[in-house]
């Protein structure tokens, strides 16, 4: 688990100090990478009202699938944006990535506009999109249908994997899925690095009119950013990199052959060091406060401890929702993720441990 983004007050802050005067115009010739083989056309956006999001517009970028071959395929990017609210003083395009890897920004930016200072929407078009291969962007099909997808995950374990037996199936399924994506992905599957989707976003930066990029990006949004000034160190006006993710552990090929992303990043460490700052605090107050206190630290980690024993020996239903350990661990993991996953953690775990 990458951490939630958490220094959203310091963005108005890099806004103001990187301020320019009056509204951004124009748009400049950016350079390719060294393997472009011509400059890429900038995408003509088409604003129009969002259909599900009032107050959004949205349009559609059209952009080549593969970067080196400007003339070859072209794939769709869905865009959307937030119009600044005091636009006499607006300074340009304000860019966020949600994280992920691969979360749709068309549907996540009206959730998190309202977290945004003032100030950057006062001033800035709030501008997101989804990457390419995700969302209502030219996506990445494996399987026939949704429902054909759902059913092959559903034979996966609920959380992660606990004995050899659910390891065994586990890896089944997912073999079955990278299977199911090799036959039948198509040629995108190719082309959905984090190095593409960057360059998708400097052709929709020169498509909005904004001389540099202004971003904010939490979590992989933080790594989505790193490439992008990695790539165009001179096209960067100002970024919020938040939650910042290790770009040496995302890319470690050597350990990439059989650990994963987030292990590779430490995030299985982090979690566990913020469950045990949970559980200390939880313990150091009445259950008033914590519903799931046991009066001290010591033993409100305890109390943690017996009921994931207890749920690995007789997992319990709770309106319909199975609540294994495995599952439970997962969901803990989740709600630490953000303030508002965290006020029910304590009342969900008593709930629970009344059950056993």
């Amino acid at each position: 688990m990458t951490r939630r983004p958490t220094r959203l007050r310091h963005l108005a802050t890099v806004i103001a100090l990187t301020a320019v005067a009056g509204g951004t115009t124009g748009m400049t010739a950016d350079a390719q990478p060294a393997s472009a083989t011509m400059p890429a056309a900038v995408p003509q956006l088409d604003w129009q009202a969002c259909q599900n999001a009032p107050g959004y517009q949205c349009a559609t970028a059209n952009v080549a699938l593969d970067h080196d071959q400007q003339e070859g395929r072209q794939i769709e990017i869905a865009v959307i944006k937030r119009p600044a609210t005091d636009p006499a003083h607006r300074i340009g395009s304000l860019f966020f990535n949600p994280g992920g890897p691969g979360t749709p920004g068309v549907a996540t930016l009206p959730a998190f506009y309202p977290q945004l200072p003032t100030q950057a929407r006062a001033r800035f078009d709030i501008v997101s999109f989804d990457p390419r291969g995700t969302g209502q962007s030219t996506s990445l099909q494996c399987f026939d249908t949704q429902q054909d997808e759902t059913n092959l995950l559903a034979q996966a374990p609920a959380g992660f994997p606990v004995g050899v037996r659910e390891e065994q199936t586990w890896i089944n399924v997912y073999t079955d899925f990278n299977q199911a994506c090799a036959r039948n992905g198509g040629p995108i599957l190719s082309h959905m690095s984090s190095a593409n989707v960057a360059r998708d976003m400097n052709l929709l930066r020169q498509a909005v009119g904004d001389p540099k990029l202004t971003y904010y990006g939490p979590s992989y949004g933080s790594y989505l950013g790193a490439t992008y000034a990695n790539l165009f160190p001179s096209s960067v006006r100002a970024m919020t990199l938040d939650g910042n993710i290790d770009a040496r552990a995302w890319n470690d090929t050597v350990a990439g052959g059989y650990l994963g992303s987030f292990l590779r990043e430490g995030s299985d460490l982090g979690s566990s060091a913020t469950l045990d700052l949970f559980l200390s605090e939880c313990g150091q107050v009445d259950t008033s406060r914590c519903a799931f206190s046991a009066g001290s630290a010591k033993a409100t980690s305890s109390k943690f401890a017996t009921l994931l024993s207890r749920l690995r020996a007789v997992p319990v239903t709770v309106s319909g929702t199975r609540f294994t350990y495995a599952a439970t661990v997962t969901r803990t993991v989740s709600g630490l993720y953000s303030q508002q996953g965290v006020t029910g953690l304590a009342t969900g775990w008593n709930d629970l441990a009344a059950l056993l």
